[in-house]
């Protein structure tokens, strides 16, 4: 009797344990799958990367960024930065439905680079998982043309002086050569060759010319600028499609008399109030001169009164004596001084300054 009850007991507990093991877990949370299209926005570039390898500083590039909005939502591309003008990208629009392929053109010009160039471009969109990023442009730009200085300017150049300045202009290879000089406005400049030799530059040889730059003394007073424009054996042949090399010349020159200051800032100003102001006019080469007429026309009010003192024989002070408007919130006006010398007959100031009210 106590065997069939032990029995009976065994198997009681086994029953149990069974029932243990059998017993429903808990559900898991569903695991999204690793490809699951997003519920948002979603833009996906086929490539984040161009390299343009090797070239020229004068061959512009054309690079392709294709891109799909992979979201179940409207992509709107909000905006396109680039770290640099010589970077130009193009979008042809700024929503793209679910599904909807485009692609961000952009433009390189590599002119004035050189050694090796990475240009970036960001993508500002309403993608939430990434609201910004960057694509790359790489390239190792060479230079064909080795200019120094890039840019011949003459500063403060005296009126009826013709000066010079010296520019290099070194390109690849024993076989370059310089076949033509030209300027876009003959009547500044003139250039000429002085000569060439070999050179190494950066590990690389090449043939360089030396060119004299010189402002003529027929220039006229003040700023003006012109291209030098230099044909070479290479961008005569057009099945290289090598364009002309250029080199910006400029010169402001200044004039025999000489203005202090050149313009006049009026402070303090108030309503119907007194004001002053005086400029000093000298000749550079301390030449005697006669001023004929000075006068001012007033922007804001009654013309103010001008003195003319001499000081020597070669400068003069001009005094301004006013009153300041009663409803006005400036004073502007222009001073005109008449003189007898040639191509500088009329100098002309121009005063300004703001009225302040309590």
């Amino acid at each position: 009797m106590r065997t069939i009850l032990a029995l009976f007991a065994a198997t009681l507990t086994l029953g149990a344990t069974r029932a243990q093991l059998l017993e429903p877990e808990t559900t898991p949370a569903p695991v999204p799958a690793v490809n699951s299209v997003s519920t948002t926005p979603r833009i996906s570039f086929d490539i984040y990367e161009v390299d343009f390898g090797d070239i020229f500083d004068d061959e512009r590039q054309v690079a392709y960024f294709p891109f799909r909005n992979a979201g179940q939502q409207r992509l709107v591309i909000r905006q396109v930065k680039t770290t640099c003008g010589c970077t130009s990208p193009k979008l042809e629009k700024t929503e793209y439905a679910p599904g909807e392929t485009g692609q961000v053109e952009v433009r390189f010009n590599p002119a004035r680079k050189h050694g090796r160039v990475q240009q970036r471009i960001t993508i500002v969109s309403n993608d939430p998982q990434q609201e910004q990023l960057q694509l790359n442009l790489i390239a190792k730009v060479n230079r064909r043309v080795i200019i120094d200085p890039p840019v011949v300017s003459f500063h403060q150049a005296g009126r009826n002086e013709k000066t010079t300045k010296i520019v290099t202009i070194a390109g690849r290879g024993e076989e370059f050569k310089i076949e033509e000089l030209s300027f876009a406005n003959p009547n500044l400049f003139e250039a000429k060759i002085l000569g060439d030799k070999m050179v190494e530059i950066d590990g690389e040889q090449r043939r360089q010319y030396e060119i004299e730059v010189t402002l003529l003394d027929s220039a006229p007073i003040g700023r003006s600028t012109t291209q030098l424009e230099i044909t070479t054996n290479e961008s005569v042949q057009e099945e290289k499609n090598v364009p002309n090399v250029t080199v910006t010349s400029s010169a402001n020159i200044a004039g025999d008399l000489i203005a202090t200051p050149t313009r006049i800032q009026l402070r303090n100003l108030k309503p119907n109030a007194p004001f002053t102001a005086q400029v000093r006019l000298s000749h550079r080469g301390r030449v005697a001169f006669n001023i004929v007429e000075a006068a001012v026309n007033d922007q804001g009010g009654e013309a103010p009164e001008v003195l003319i003192k001499p000081i020597g024989d070669s400068a003069y002070r001009i005094v301004i004596n006013g009153v300041t408007p009663d409803n006005a919130r400036y004073v502007r006006g222009t001073l005109s001084i008449t003189t007898d010398i040639a191509g500088e007959e009329v100098k002309t100031i121009n005063y300004y300054g703001n009225i302040v009210r309590k």
